[in-house]
């Protein structure tokens, strides 16, 4: 008898799906989830994939063909598909798109469907039915307003165009959202204080404070995020690989604070960390060297080699720029301009990197304040060398 496809959750509350089958057989999908099978945005699931009673390995996919369809709610889910992890192992996977308010929950709808590559009559087809989203939206009405992990969704009333948003005990971030009448006013802001778990065993001398938004919610206008971590002495955001990116920001009284439109993920530790090493797919270029003008001069031979890490690591558009050939402290923070192709950039949200060589480290400029006026970009920095410039955190392939 041919092998069955079965996937099933390794995660809290079981609930049986409906399915539907051809060629007389059975397939029994059987699936956890959160919430009766309310699955949190911005969260990676993986559901262990089996072949009948056994988990599925090559030897099925030797044998079988499978198409992974979104039928419902495609532009609520990204990443669905069976991926082979490195435990040999398949699993199925999706992640719910955090850029929505989810002010009520999507209903997902995904087909798996298996043919025999040898005989094509045999085809067993499975629907599963989820949902990605929230309990509700909690309303903000005052100036300094604790947000509850359980209602991460929120909504500005009407007149709190500034806000300070508490995070537990770890960390606040003061929102502004600008006097624009047509500014959006809601946002998930899912957060947790976990630690986490390949970060930690990559770096068992470390002492670390974690803070991740699941969401990364991006807001209108830059606000100052001030994070807790009173013996830590160095601050890194870091993607769903946990490869990790230093952020220049310095520790005063406790508290790391940088300027930023967007909530990440973030840990700081008293010594320097390590990335977990994970392996990360190179899905092609994301970027291409450019020529710039000014105080930053010409892209140096470098250059080439820096864009194509950045291309091979990381899924962001970009440009690289420099003002010098190596990374090096200047005596003061000055002023640089350049005339990079920024077209295929969103210029009101740029973000600059500098890059260290010698530790191999991309460093997140809170003080550079980039801004365009015309065709040029002006920018603050107190490191010479090689930009990157980009409109959005770093995001791993």
């Amino acid at each position: 008898m041919k092998k069955l496809l079965s996937l099933v959750a390794a995660l809290g509350v079981s609930f049986c799906m409906m399915t539907s089958v051809s060629a007389n057989e059975i397939v029994y999908i059987e699936m956890g989830g959160d919430s009766n099978g309310v699955y949190t945005p911005g969260i990676t699931y993986y559901w262990p994939a089996y072949d009948g009673s056994y988990r599925m390995t090559d030897e099925y996919t030797d044998v079988y063909k499978t198409k992974i369809e979104v039928t419902e709610g495609k532009k609520y889910v990204s990443g669905v598909k069976l991926v082979r992890r490195g435990d040999g192992y398949y699993y199925f996977t999706f992640r719910g798109n955090p850029s929505y308010a989810y002010d009520e929950s999507a209903d997902i709808e995904v087909v798996i469907t298996s043919t025999d590559k040898q005989d094509k009559e045999y085809v067993y087809t499975t629907t599963l039915n989820f949902s990605i989203g929230y309990g509700g939206i909690a309303y903000v009405g005052d100036l300094d307003y604790d947000v509850d992990s359980d209602m991460p969704v929120i909504e500005f009333e009407d007149g709190i165009d500034f806000c300070t948003l508490n995070f537990d005990d770890v960390a606040n971030y003061h929102v502004n959202l600008g006097s624009s009448s047509k500014v959006k006013r809601y946002y998930n802001v899912a957060f947790t204080t976990e630690e986490n778990e390949a970060i930690v065993e990559a770096n068992p001398d470390a002492n670390m404070t974690f803070l991740s938004f699941y969401a990364r919610p991006l807001f209108p206008k830059t606000g100052v995020l001030k994070i807790y971590a009173p013996d830590a002495n160095y601050l890194y955001t870091y993607d769903s690989y946990n490869e990790l990116v230093r952020i220049e920001a310095p520790n005063n009284n406790g508290y790391f604070g940088l300027n930023t439109d967007q909530l990440s993920n973030y840990v700081a530790s008293d010594i320097p960390l390590k990335s977990t090493g994970g392996t990360i797919s190179n899905l092609g270029d994301a970027g291409e060297e450019q020529q710039t003008e000014g105080a930053s001069g010409s892209i140096g031979a470098d250059a080439s080699a820096l864009s194509q890490m950045i291309s091979t690591y990381f899924s962001n558009p970009f440009v690289v720029v420099n003002y010098g050939d190596s990374y090096t402290s200047l005596e003061k923070t000055i002023g640089l301009q350049c005339k990079p192709d920024l077209s295929g950039l969103d210029t009101k949200s740029l973000m600059i990197y500098a890059y260290d060589e010698v530790n191999n480290q991309l460093l997140l400029q809170t003080n550079a304040a980039p801004k365009v006026e015309g065709d040029t970009l002006y920018f603050n920095s107190s490191v010479g060398g090689y930009y990157v410039i980009t409109d959005a955190p770093l995001a791993a392939k």
